[in-house]
């Protein structure tokens, strides 16, 4: 090989190295894009959820102020509504916190 195929080929691969590169970066950047559009969809969910538990409480106290010990069985769906909905709350934190390691990874 003379010295100007070795240049040629050097070139080549240079060139491949720098387009790969390019490739890895937008697609990096496009997936922490991903990601942080995910976490707001997510804390948007997070805040609806935060919304919904503070109503059932509201409306837990309010049966208890109105009728007492009389509405028991409508008070423990309330509460059981309540604990599922903190479960759900809390597993959405779990995924934002996954997410958020992600991007801080990146």
């Amino acid at each position: 090989m003379d010295q100007k195929h070795l240049q040629q080929l050097q070139n080549t691969l240079i060139s491949g190295l720098a387009q790969t590169e390019n490739r890895i970066l937008t697609q990096m950047a496009k997936d922490k894009s991903d990601l942080k559009i995910q976490i707001t969809k997510t804390n948007n969910k997070l805040d609806h959820l935060q919304v919904d538990i503070r109503l059932v409480k509201e409306d837990l106290q309010f049966l208890k102020e109105e009728y007492g010990r009389d509405m028991s069985d409508v008070a423990t769906k309330l509460l059981t509504d309540k604990e599922v909905l903190q479960q759900r709350l809390n597993q959405l934190q779990e995924e934002i916190n996954k997410l958020q390691k992600r991007i801080a990874a990146m």
